[in-house]
């Protein structure tokens, strides 16, 4: 039976359409939103001399935990099993001296991409000066307003900037179009929790001693 293109052709006009969009994404913002979508961890945000702009989902950490910093090939950091059982842990018994770190959900806005999620790890001074922001009657609660963070120097010359963004300035300043309070949710819906954290077996830690990798 010969086709009828004409009524083909409008059959197909008429036929609802997918919201193409949603599922298929342009540009490096995309990659790193499908990635981190299919991933079982935190992905860090990573700041550097060139400020980056990011939105505070929660005005607290979801996470807050000590860390051992292990200089060996493969996985380097290890939350402290201190506290866990009676066992204790055994980084810390082997000498190695973990620090307080604190993470925070954003969401990373870069221009032309779109919104990624990232965990925004603090250490103690940064989240001292995150908690004056947050408790300050005119720049707080953190979510409130957008922030380009920065930084600079190695080591304990590390120093990390805070600039607050407000909303009316994206467009003009930073070629951002403000997050609706749709996105902000649906971001939210998504946000890491504490059960992100992957935390070393006892027996694994052990091993990782006697590897006599120089913990440091």
């Amino acid at each position: 039976m010969p086709i009828d293109y004409e009524v083909a052709e409008k059959t197909a006009e008429e036929a609802p359409q997918p919201e193409v969009r949603k599922i298929i994404r342009s540009g490096w913002g995309a990659v790193d939103t499908l990635k981190q979508e299919d991933a079982n961890y935190a992905v860090r945000l990573k700041t550097g001399n060139d400020p980056v702009l990011i939105k505070f989902l929660q005005d607290a950490p979801y996470a807050s935990w000590r860390q051992h910093w292990v200089n060996r090939t493969g996985q380097k950091s290890f939350v402290c099993r201190e506290g866990m059982d009676d066992r204790g842990c055994p980084l810390c018994d082997a000498g190695n001296r973990p620090r307080p770190l604190f993470a925070f959900n954003v969401l990373l806005l870069e221009r032309g991409e779109e919104p990624a999620l990232r965990s925004y790890e603090a250490g103690t001074r940064v989240i001292a000066t995150l908690r004056n922001f947050n408790e300050d009657d005119r720049q707080g609660p953190l979510s409130k307003h957008y922030w380009a963070v920065s930084r600079s120097g190695t080591g304990p010359q590390t120093q990390y900037n805070h600039l607050l963004i407000k909303e009316r300035d994206l467009s003009d300043e930073w070629g951002i179009v403000p997050l609706t309070t749709e996105a902000l949710e649906q971001a939210e819906s998504k946000a890491y929790d504490a059960d992100i954290m992957r935390i070393s077996s006892y027996d694994d830690m052990v091993a990782l001693v006697n590897e006599d990798v120089g913990a440091a």
